[in-house]
């Protein structure tokens, strides 16, 4: 299970705490944007295959902005560990960083079971619209095992 998000090029150095599923059907979210949620139904780093999902919020009313507002700022190639509750540290390498639009985002790609091992960061990202009370777009960030 990982307990940690470490992505050094922009200071990120975050607790991951395991999440389901929200009332809504979608990834339940922690409300801290400083503590990342892994998907605990997908994939777990190093397990070889499957999307490993970690997804945040970028900020809050209640606590502001939150570290994965950095995220934006990864360039192909950096790299980002994620620390296992065995003390395993799995690195990943960034193959992309993209905002995509939420009524657009290819769900059965960023949760595939079976496929390759990934690592797909998740958080709000694009223009925030005032009128649907949020973020417009979701940042994600893929990247592949090192």
């Amino acid at each position: 299970m990982p307990s940690r998000l470490i992505v050094s090029a922009v200071h990120i150095d975050v607790a991951v705490q395991p999440v389901g599923v929200a009332p809504d059907g979608q990834m339940a979210l922690l409300p801290d944007p400083a503590v990342i949620g892994w998907y605990r139904f997908g994939s777990s780093p190093g397990s070889g295959r499957g999307a490993v999902v970690l997804g945040g919020h970028v900020d809050s009313k209640q606590y502001g902005v939150g570290p994965l507002s950095r995220l934006r700022r990864l360039a192909n190639g950096d790299s980002i560990i994620v620390l296992s509750s065995d003390g395993t540290r799995k690195r990943y390498l960034v193959q992309r960083v993209e905002d995509i639009a939420k009524k657009a985002l290819p769900i059965d790609d960023l949760f595939d079971r079976d496929g390759q091992e990934l690592l797909h960061i998740v958080t709000c990202g694009g223009p925030y619209d005032r009128n649907a009370g949020g973020y417009r777009d979701n940042l994600v960030v893929t990247a592949s095992p090192a």
